[in-house]
């Protein structure tokens, strides 16, 4: 059970990662397919993943940011990139 626990721990970090990981140089006008079919299968779920984890890591952090009036920087960095990432993005555009 441990083994699978640490596994887990392991890959949500991995997912938490900056999304610029996904990140190409290479915008057509017209995505493609293939690039289609990645997003929704894979990016989209990853970014909803990641949305909700730091969204509550947000929440965690609020007694620290609070204090330190850096509240809106963490929020933009922990909720409002990932939800922009996830949502509001064109579908096929890394």
């Amino acid at each position: 059970m441990k083994k699978i626990l640490g596994l887990f721990l392991i890959t949500l970090l991995v997912l938490c990662g900056s999304g610029s990981v996904f990140a190409t140089d290479y915008f057509p006008e017209h995505p493609s397919l293939e690039d289609v079919v990645e997003d929704v299968l894979i990016l989209r779920p990853v970014g909803l993943i990641r949305t909700v984890i730091e969204g509550a890591a947000f929440v965690v952090t609020l007694p620290v940011t609070i204090p330190l009036r850096k509240d809106e920087k963490a929020f933009d960095y922990l909720v409002r990139d990932p939800y922009n990432f996830t949502f509001k993005r064109p579908l096929g555009k890394n």
